[in-house]
């Protein structure tokens, strides 16, 4: 069972684990889309570090709310 919270902006986060090619370990907070198709989205210095190899890329606009 995954386990998870709802911020302040009731976004529904969870905690995943991940690891990169050399065994290293990062763990980052996720924002679960309701819409999730399977794909993670995860930003650039991460992929870096991890050493991870890519899917496929695209860009994308954000915003934050408050």
């Amino acid at each position: 069972m995954i386990e998870g919270t709802v911020n302040e902006d009731y976004e529904t986060t969870i905690r995943l684990t991940l690891r990169g090619v050399d065994r290293e370990e990062r763990e980052i907070e996720a924002i679960i889309d309701t819409g999730f198709t399977g794909q993670l989205t995860l930003p650039m210095p991460l992929i870096d570090r991890l050493a991870l190899s890519w899917k496929g890329r695209s860009q994308a606009l954000t915003s934050i709310r408050k």
